[in-house]
């Protein structure tokens, strides 16, 4: 999950901040597909698909740019082992992608669309919960 060049590192405040506002759009999707507009709420969920790619990115350029400006001389340490927080995000987004297409046989393309894009987020964030251990 990691890539080989990178290496852990505490993240920057610009980095706190899109995971931050991640989790926020998905909240604020997760309450208006709640309130019976599914329609926004995709729309929320897909930008906080887009924000917690952009924070993945950010990461990696900003490991990309030590590595190259050769402040990084220290061989990276041991990739961290995923904890609880991976697991769990990555079992809830499983679980919601399944939950997509039992909507989607259903006939439910609004629901179904939802249910993925909540499962991607998750499946992301359960990607970035590993690398920062």
């Amino acid at each position: 999950m990691i890539p080989p060049d990178s290496s852990p590192s505490p993240p920057t405040p610009g980095q706190i901040a899109l995971s931050a506002m991640g989790w926020l759009e998905l909240a604020v999707s997760v309450v208006l597909f709640a309130l019976g507009i599914p329609i926004a709420a995709a729309a929320f969920g897909l930008a906080a698909l887009f924000l917690t790619f952009v924070a993945m990115q950010v990461r990696r350029q900003r490991a990309e740019h030590v590595r190259r400006a050769g402040r990084d001389v220290a061989p990276p340490p041991p990739a961290p082992r995923p904890g609880l927080a991976f697991w769990a995000q990555l079992a809830t987004g499983a679980a919601l992608i399944v939950a997509s297409v039992v909507f989607l046989l259903l006939g439910s393309i609004a629901y179904a669309a939802n249910f993925l894009i909540w499962g991607l987020v998750l499946g992301l964030f359960a990607q970035r919960a590993a690398q920062t251990g």
